[in-house]
């Protein structure tokens, strides 16, 4: 396993405390039809993420301390399956297919 600390700009701090994050990753897996540039391995980088992004531990990373959590963030995969129908259903609606 890697271990990789990234800095999410202020800006994008709520989106992140708000799951958008989650739900990014969910609409990018469910637009995923395997027929374009993207397959089954960006679907599996996809889901990567949001397990990453559902492991998270946030809080200042001090290399000489333990890191301090302030929140965790967790889903299963049911919500992921959900969050997928959700987001296939909204996109049918949007384009007229249903």
């Amino acid at each position: 396993m890697v271990k990789l600390t990234i800095d999410i700009p202020r800006e994008y701090e709520r989106d992140f405390i708000d799951d958008k994050f989650k739900d990014f990753f969910s609409r990018v897996i469910a637009d995923i039809t395997c027929n374009g540039l993207c397959g089954n391995y960006e679907k599996e980088i996809a889901e990567m993420f949001i397990k990453a992004f559902d492991e998270t531990i946030i809080g200042e990373v001090n290399p000489n301390a333990n890191v301090i959590p302030v929140a965790n963030i967790s889903f299963d995969k049911e919500d992921i399956q959900n969050m997928i129908q959700d987001e296939l259903k909204k996109f049918k609606v949007e384009n007229n297919l249903i």
